[in-house]
């Protein structure tokens, strides 16, 4: 931790289970310091269930690696994540009194912690080809959500899993009917589950068949030779700054 504070580093990825604390709680202490919650956390996991504050925009940026994973899927995290930090400090400073944008690095789910947060009362319109869709926010909650004959949570859910809409953040209507009561911590919490659910994919860890091409993956107990060549990529390609230890 100590260490963690003094280089202040672009992105952090740590196990959850540890000797003497585990990742969930490492976060929780770092968000206490002053500027470290912004730090966008990778969580590696062997486990499905994600706590609570996962879901909070209190507990910060963060994404997690189910365990066994394969070294570039764990690579393509990273640069995600590290594209995805550097388009919201851009899009939502509170500098930028309208942002607008694409939802790719960035998630909608960024856009709602950030606004609740920063206790905003707005509408953010998305548009999704020939499909539009609206979430109201006052005071930095989530009062309502409409898309098409959609209203409520279930246009909320549906909104949540649109890849690469456009978004705009602008002024808020006092008409507008307050159809969700939600807090925001659970409305997210939901909306990953109703995606996993969703998306719901096989397991992919099977033994590679005869032509097929190996995958490497990295074990918790591996020697770091693949972490050492992982970070000299990221290094290369302009993602790190400086490698020390």
């Amino acid at each position: 931790m100590v260490t963690a504070i003094i280089v202040r580093p672009d992105l952090i990825i740590t196990d959850v289970m540890m000797s003497e604390i585990n990742g969930w709680e490492f976060k929780k202490l770092l968000n206490k310091i002053p500027n470290m919650i912004e730090i966008p956390f990778i969580f590696l996991t062997s486990t499905e269930t994600l706590p609570v504050e996962y879901y909070s925009q209190d507990f910060g940026m963060s994404d997690y690696m189910p365990k066994p994973y394969a070294f570039d899927d764990l690579l393509a995290k990273v640069e995600k994540n590290l594209r995805r930090h550097e388009q919201r400090q851009k899009t939502l400073s509170p500098e930028v009194s309208s942002p607008s944008g694409i939802l790719q690095d960035m998630s909608l789910t960024d856009i709602l912690q950030v606004l609740s947060m920063n206790k905003r009362s707005c509408k953010v319109k998305l548009v999704r080809g020939e499909q539009t869709g609206e979430i109201y926010f006052r005071q930095g909650r989530v009062s309502g959500a409409c898309m098409g004959s959609q209203e409520g949570e279930e246009a909320l859910f549906e909104l949540l899993g649109w890849k690469g809409a456009k978004f705009s953040v602008g002024e808020i209507s006092n008409n507008d009917e307050e159809t969700i009561s939600k807090d925001i911590h659970s409305l997210i919490a939901e909306g990953m589950k109703r995606s996993n659910d969703r998306k719901n994919p096989p397991s992919t860890h099977s033994a590679p068949t005869s032509g097929d091409e190996p995958t490497m993956e990295i074990s918790p107990n591996g020697q770091g030779k693949e972490i050492i060549h992982f970070l000299h990529h990221l290094q290369k390609k302009g993602l790190l700054k400086e490698i020390t230890g």
